[in-house]
Formats: C-alpha cells, sequence, structure tokens
C-alpha cells in the first residue's frame, strides 16, 4: 500500500514528459506534410550529408573504439588513460567545432600555417587543403571526423567495462577473441554512434553555419523554419530525423534483444574480478612496449586540445602568425586572451557562464527530480510490464531535440517573454534527459544504493544542459538572446570574429572548463552505474 504514491507518481511523471515530447514532435510531424514533396525533390545534398554522417561516423566509432580497447584492454593502470581519451566528449560540441576549425584552418601555399593538419602536408611538400569549404562532400567527411573523435572515448571506455564483466578479465586478448566477446557491446556502440550522426547539429552550426554544402538535416530545418520562414520544409527535415532516429533505435533494440543484451554473459562479481585482475595482469606489468604505445596513441589524440588551450594562453600575435607547435621554441603566456574572452564588452564569456548555470542547474534539478520518479515507479511495479516500460523510455530517448524545439521555438518567439522562455529551455531539457536517468536508475537500484550514483546520474543532465546550443539557441531567442549560455556565445564569437584565433580559442576553453571537471570527476561511478549487473549490485555498499 505504500508503494502506491511512488508507483502513480512515477506513472503521472512519465505521462508529463510524454507529453513535453510527444506533443511538439507530433506537431512537427503534421507541419511536415505540407514540405515532404520538398525534401522529396530538393533536399538531395542535405539527405547524402545525412548518410555520409551516419555511415562515417557509426564505422569510425567502432574501428577506433575497437582499436583502442584491444590496445588498453591487458594493461592493468588503463584508468588514467582512459579519462583522458574522454575529454574530447567531455568538452561542448561547440568547444570541438572550434578545435577542428583550427586543427583544419587554411592558409595560401607560401604564407606560415596556423592548422596543425596543412602544416603536415607543407612540410612533406604538398599543398595546403581549405579543408573546411572543399566540397562536394570533403568538408562533410572532415566535420564527420570529429564527432568518431568525440565519440571513440565513450565508446572505448564501455567497452573496456564490457571486457572487466567478462569471463577472461582484463586479459590480452586476440582481435578475433575481442571481437566475439565484444559483438554486442559493440552493435549498442554501433547504434548509439548512428543516432547521434542523425541528430548533429552544433558541429555544423558552429564550424559552417551549414555554408559550403555541409548542412545536415538538423541545421537545415532550423535554418528554414526559425530563419527563412518555411516551416513546412524545415519540419519536413526535422521529421526525416525522427524517422532515422526511431529506425535505428527499433534495429539496435531488436539486434540487442536477439542477444540478451549488451552485457550479456557478464556477471562474475567484483571480488572474483579483482582476483582475476590480480593473477592475469601480473604478466601485463612488464608489457612496457604495449604501455608506451598506448601513451603515445593517446597523446596524439589530445593534440588538437592541446593545441586549444595554448593559442588561448599565448599572446595574440603569436597566434596569428605562427601555430602552436612553434610554442617550444617561443615559449611566452600571455593571459590576455582570457581576460579579453572573460570581459563581457569584449568575448562576454563570464556572464556566459552564469547564463549556462542559470539554465543548467534548474533544468537538472528537473530532470533529476523526474528521472528519480520515473525509476521509482517501474520499480515498485515491476512485473511483466517492465520491458515494455523500458522500451516506452527508450523511445522517448530516441526523439530528436529539432523535432521538439521547433513548435517551442515559435512558440516563445510569439510570446516573446525571458522568463517564459526561459522555463521552457528548462522544461525541454528536463523533458530530453529525463528518461536517460530513468534508465539508469532502474538498473543502479540495488538493496543499498551507492553513495556516488545520484550524483553520478545528476551529471548526464547537468551536462547535457551546459553543452546545448539547439534548445538553448532557437528558444531563447539566438543572437537577439537576453539570456546567452555559453554555447551560444561561443557560436556567435565564432560567426563574428572567428578571424581572431586567439579570442576564439580562449571562448572554447572556458565554454569546456565546466562539463570537462563534472564527467572527469564522474565518469566511473556512472559507468558502473551504466554496466553494473545484478551480482555486482548485490556487492554494492553504502
Amino acid at each position: 500500500m505504500r508503494d502506491r504514491p511512488a508507483a502513480r507518481a512515477g506513472t503521472g511523471t512519465t505521462l508529463l514528459v510524454a507529453a513535453l515530447l510527444v506533443v511538439p514532435t507530433a506537431w512537427t510531424l503534421v507541419r511536415s506534410l505540407s514540405g515532404a514533396s520538398w525534401l522529396v525533390g530538393s533536399a538531395t545534398s542535405t539527405v547524402v550529408n545525412a548518410a555520409v554522417w551516419i555511415v562515417g561516423v557509426t564505422l569510425g566509432t567502432v574501428v577506433v573504439a575497437g582499436f583502442l580497447t584491444w590496445l588498453l584492454a591487458p594493461l592493468r593502470r588503463r584508468a588514467w588513460l582512459t579519462s583522458l581519451l574522454l575529454v574530447p566528449a567531455a568538452s561542448t560540441l561547440a568547444t570541438v567545432a572550434v578545435v577542428w576549425r583550427a586543427t583544419f584552418a587554411f592558409r595560401p601555399d607560401g604564407r606560415g600555417q596556423v592548422g596543425l593538419v596543412n602544416e603536415v602536408l607543407t612540410t612533406v611538400g604538398l599543398s595546403p587543403v581549405a579543408w573546411l569549404t572543399q566540397e562536394p562532400l570533403v568538408n562533410t567527411v572532415v566535420l564527420a571526423t570529429s564527432l568518431v573523435w568525440v565519440l571513440a572515448g565513450p565508446a572505448t571506455a564501455l567497452l573496456l567495462a564490457r571486457l572487466d564483466q567478462g569471463a577472461g578479465g582484463p586479459t590480452r586478448r586476440s582481435p578475433h577473441d575481442l571481437v566475439v566477446e565484444l559483438r554486442p557491446t559493440g552493435a549498442l556502440v554501433a547504434v548509439v554512434a548512428a543516432v547521434v550522426a542523425a541528430r548533429s547539429f552544433d558541429l555544423v552550426w558552429v564550424a559552417t553555419s551549414g555554408s559550403f554544402g555541409t548542412h545536415v538535416p538538423a541545421t537545415r530545418a532550423v535554418d528554414l523554419s526559425l530563419v527563412a520562414s518555411q516551416p513546412g520544409r524545415g519540419a519536413a527535415l526535422a521529421s526525416l530525423v525522427v524517422v532515422i532516429s526511431l529506425a535505428l533505435g527499433a534495429v539496435g533494440w531488436w539486434v540487442l534483444g536477439r542477444r540478451g543484451g549488451p552485457h550479456a554473459g557478464a556477471g562474475t562479481g567484483r571480488r572474483g574480478r579483482h582476483r582475476r585482475r590480480s593473477r592475469d595482469a601480473t604478466g601485463d606489468r612488464r608489457d612496457g612496449l604495449r604501455t608506451a604505445a598506448a601513451w603515445v596513441v593517446v597523446v596524439l589524440a589530445l593534440l588538437p586540445v592541446v593545441g586549444l588551450v595554448l593559442d588561448a594562453a599565448r599572446p595574440a600575435e603569436d597566434v596569428a602568425s605562427s601555430g602552436w607547435w612553434t610554442w617550444p621554441t617561443s615559449p611566452d603566456l600571455d593571459p590576455t586572451s582570457l581576460q579579453a574572452a572573460l570581459d563581457p564588452d569584449v568575448g562576454g564569456m563570464w556572464p556566459a557562464v552564469l547564463d549556462s548555470l542559470l539554465v543548467a542547474v534548474p533544468a537538472t534539478a528537473l530532470a533529476l527530480a523526474a528521472g528519480l520518479l520515473i525509476g521509482r515507479g517501474m520499480e515498485v511495479r515491476g512485473g511483466a510490464d517492465d520491458r515494455r516500460r523500458r522500451t516506452a523510455l527508450v523511445a522517448l530517448v530516441l526523439l530528436p531535440a529539432v523535432a521538439v524545439v521547433l513548435p517551442v521555438a515559435r512558440l516563445a518567439a510569439d510570446v516573446d517573454v525571458t522568463a517564459v522562455r526561459l522555463g521552457l529551455v528548462w522544461l525541454v531539457l528536463a523533458a530530453l534527459t529525463s528518461p536517460i536517468v530513468a534508465l539508469l536508475d532502474v538498473r543502479s537500484r540495488p538493496a543499498r544504493r551507492a553513495p556516488g550514483d545520484v550524483v553520478a546520474l545528476a551529471a548526464v543532465p547537468f551536462v547535457v544542459a551546459w553543452s546545448d546550443l539547439l534548445v538553448g539557441g532557437t528558444v531563447l531567442g539566438g543572437t537577439e538572446a537576453t539570456v546567452r549560455p555559453v554555447t551560444l556565445q561561443l557560436a556567435e564569437l565564432v560567426s563574428r570574429r572567428g578571424e581572431e584565433l586567439h579570442l576564439v580559442a580562449a571562448a572554447g576553453v572556458v565554454a569546456a572548463l565546466v562539463p570537462v571537471v563534472v564527467v572527469l570527476s564522474t565518469w566511473r561511478r556512472l559507468l558502473d552505474v551504466a554496466t553494473r549487473t545484478p551480482d555486482a549490485q548485490s556487492e554494492v555498499t553504502a
């Protein structure tokens, strides 16, 4: 009897979250009917770009994460390396776009290159390439590789966690054995990568604004609906993202269901794994060659981040005339760029940090409360309908933000009251992230929950809200917004002052600092929650 209120609260919260997501999505689907014929006949380049993103990012993420997993699996102390690989994913995607713009920056032959890729080309005697303006498809492929760079770290962490739960523990394996053991989890990684690629927005919007043939469905939908005043066409593209996301999710759900889930066969308990780790890792301690190779690969992967930080700290004239790799020959540091980025009258990032907190903290509180209520309700009800409820939550997670945000942004524009705009952003962000919290919460509910679980769960909506550009950028009013989170401010800086590399780099560092700290301090607990098995749950202590 005492559980009935919890069950009712969980059901009511689920229905409310579903309404906040499904009603705007349904409006978008209905509105898309007026633009369906245009989508079939005139959106070929955008659809082709979407296919390139989905196929390229999926294959790239699986291959790179698989290689990193094989490289790191035998290493006994690999947590530091895994943490470093998570830095790109912890940064906002707007910051990643800034990093990619700098890495692939172009200057005509004969001038000093400031982009690492073109510096390598000119060093070996080749001509520099204007990567981000090179059509067709070259610039799209270059932008898609940035998402592979972002997703490879979390995918590797998930695959390594699966190996720790397997019967072999963290021992050396052949590539064939790895493929066999990680096939179900690899399928999950592939589906997640494909869904994220299909919904890409921030990277393209900040890096190119969709120019030079780089539009993907989400960026083109926002441009048509909110800039070009063609809501039917924009809704048609947003509906395409809905169809792709749900189709990919259905395929993944079917594959994982047939194989028994991403962690099928796992569940040996922490104590048994600890004893195996002590025995099997004895020989690996002397494997200095593999350890050195792993460090080399991780350092190479982080070079773009190192470049961003150095460009933010070097004198402005040095950044304008030479690449960051020349810093050892002229090791000057100057805080002027960071000060300018934070200055409200120059870069505007300090007020943006405060505005991001204004957006992220309430959205996180709402998402966490809703997710915990939904999770508690599912735990109380249990029974044969548990799989059906989980399927419904997964379907809500798959609904793309662009389909939800288009009608909400138009409503916000009609009302045009800052408090209303801000409240709508809180509700949309909470609705988008609370199903994720609920799914993780159900998995992390042993008899006695670990103290850090709730903090780890809160990190998910907080990082999403802090890093968001699509919801905040459209609902808050874009360039005319009164409340300007860091991603929106950074996007405008790139648009207006993109040639001032030192200022943009400093702003990118400021935008990424908070989520990087949050992710690096919570990722182990969050991964434990996400991969916890029933046997492991019973060993969690308060």
